[in-house]
């Protein structure tokens, strides 16, 4: 189990995890897999110091991108995808969660 609560790992899991989306949908439609995606590895924005002096830090801007054309069935099958993903991801989420309680 990752710690999340560390900035640079909570950063490169999440990272991680759109790549691996990403990389499901070209194997689900094949035309997707000889274009050109852009992608933005985002930037660190610092708020101001709380009370203890720490500065808490997000990711902003990450992002992959691609404009193409697609079919209502291919639409509706990345629709699906993400909507399993997500499930996933949240329910790993969750049991990571009450791992950490226990």
């Amino acid at each position: 189990m990752e710690n999340l609560e560390i900035f640079e790992i909570a950063s490169k899991y999440f990272l991680g995890q759109m790549t691996d989306f990403k990389n499901l949908l070209v194997r689900k439609i094949n035309k997707l897999d000889s274009m050109d995606w852009v992608h933005n590895k985002g930037s660190v924005k610092t708020c101001k110091a709380d009370e203890t002096g720490r500065k808490m830090r997000c990711k902003v801007g990450l992002k992959y991108g691609l404009k193409v054309e697609l079919s209502i069935d291919e639409a509706e099958l990345i629709w699906e995808a993400f909507q399993k993903f997500l499930k996933k991801a949240i329910s790993k989420g969750l049991k990571e969660t009450e791992t950490m309680k226990s």
